[in-house]
């Protein structure tokens, strides 16, 4: 299958994925209120949080290095599930620490809501190394599997405990935990005969494969804070949890312009790191001007649609969540064009270039929410957001066009060339493809 088919499988499976989540948190959002889903929303930011910090970045080190010495891929793979068991461990322990101890900024929790929250820091790593040892095989059918599956059992048990009216924040956080827990099952039953046990664990290997996932990893570290940024700080600053709620329905519906295309960028990075550089700065530029053009006529689409949607899957009580989502959408391109940008970096081993430009990114932020929460409320967290992005946005296109020539006017908008090209690939049935030119995969 060519590359392109399988992102659109994975793609479409993940879109699949995102609707399914949708009803979910729908059913949470209804049930549990603004003040409800506030406190859920947080305490799920921490977690997200939480576990990409406790895992080093060892899942995505373990991409890198499967595709640059596949010859130790099982070494790697082995060392990487005992070091991330242990971390995720360590990061259990303390996070549901921290979550009960810390109630005036949380909300109160049980010791069960704490527990069960805190599980997800452990079972996100691992599910992290079952779904990248079938990124670097490219799998599309069982990344696409997984993809569904995860999203379609929390879904049901959120129905089930909605049905016998024990849905609540605990619960809730329950559902939320079983999707990282489906996606390690899922991956290990697929992985399960390329696992060798016999192989012992390696302090060299796994200090290499910490050292890389650290360099890697903080780029997607300061993704995630940029992204729960707002919901954090805004808790902060305004100990209102119905106000978070709204802020946070806000900010998903708007996200979906980022998470319908989430699912290629991995992939995208397994394929960059194989190409020759004039060939991956181009194929960079096709990607780019695809998500652009895809992003606009999303935005276009929720925009229009804002209140309509808003009261459809949340109801009445929700509408305060249209302003800061209407002002987030298209802080939203730019933040998932920048994300293309990181993995481009990272797929060339200068992650830390992308690190610097997320810091300034956040450090705007930042600045921006204190000035402005206190005088806007959530509409001032959502400029702060969406002016972060855009300075993040142009100091990585800077950055890609001084280091390798990307060129910003090749990044906008596709072709008749580069439409002609995508439908050439959905129709081929062959056998081989050689690398472009232009960007495109050539059949021969």
């Amino acid at each position: 299958m060519a590359f392109f088919r399988k992102a659109i499988l994975v793609n479409g499976a993940t879109f699949v994925g995102l609707v399914i989540h949708l009803a979910q948190t729908v059913l949470l959002t209804r049930i549990l209120g603004p003040a409800g889903i506030g406190q859920y929303s947080l305490v799920t930011s921490a977690l997200m949080l939480s576990a990409q910090l406790f895992t080093l970045g060892l899942p995505v080190s373990l991409l890198y290095y499967c595709q640059h010495d596949q010859a130790n891929r099982k070494a790697y793979t082995v060392n990487g599930l005992w070091a991330t068991a242990v971390l995720g461990l360590a990061g259990t322990g303390v996070l549901g620490l921290a979550t009960k101890t810390y109630s005036g900024y949380f909300g109160p929790l049980s010791w069960l809501a704490c527990g069960v929250g805190a599980l997800y820091v452990l079972a996100t790593p691992l599910s992290g190394i079952t779904r990248n040892n079938l990124l670097c095989d490219i799998a599309a059918r069982k990344l696409s599997l997984m993809a569904v599956g995860s999203m379609a059992v929390p879904l049901a048990l959120v129905a089930v405990l909605a049905t016998v009216d024990r849905l609540d924040v605990t619960t809730g956080l329950l559902c939320f935990t079983v999707t990282p827990l489906v996606r390690s099952a899922l991956g290990w039953w697929w992985m399960r005969n390329e696992v060798d046990f016999q192989i012992r664990p390696s302090r060299d290997l796994i200090g290499k494969l910490a050292w890389m996932g650290v360099r890697l990893s903080g780029v997607d570290v300061m993704f995630l804070l940029n992204s729960t940024f707002s919901i954090m700080l805004l808790k902060a600053l305004n100990p209102n949890f119905e106000d978070l709620g709204y802020f946070s329905r806000g900010q998903q519906l708007a996200m979906a312009v980022v998470m319908t295309s989430q699912a290629v960028l991995p992939l995208l990075f397994s394929r960059w790191a194989a190409l020759a550089a004039e060939h991956a700065t181009l194929n960079l530029e096709l990607v780019m001007r695809f998500l652009a053009t895809f992003s606009v006529g999303l935005i276009a689409v929720l925009a229009v649609g804002s209140k309509p949607l808003v009261l459809v899957l949340y109801g009445r009580p929700f509408l305060p969540a249209v302003g800061p989502m209407m002002i987030l959408l298209p802080g939203t391109m730019f933040f998932l064009l920048s994300k293309v940008a990181t993995q481009f970096l990272g797929s060339r081993g200068l992650p830390e270039l992308s690190t610097v430009m997320l810091v300034v990114g956040a450090v705007v932020n930042a600045m921006l929410s204190w000035f402005l929460i206190p005088r806007m409320g959530i509409n001032g967290a959502a400029v702060a957001s969406t002016v972060g992005n855009l300075i993040l946005l142009v100091s990585l296109m800077a950055t890609l066009r001084s280091r390798f020539g990307v060129r910003l006017g090749r990044c906008l908008w596709l072709t008749i060339k580069d439409c002609r090209g995508i439908i050439k690939q959905l129709h081929w049935n062959g056998s081989h493809v050689r690398e472009p030119q232009d960007g495109l995969p050539q059949v021969q």
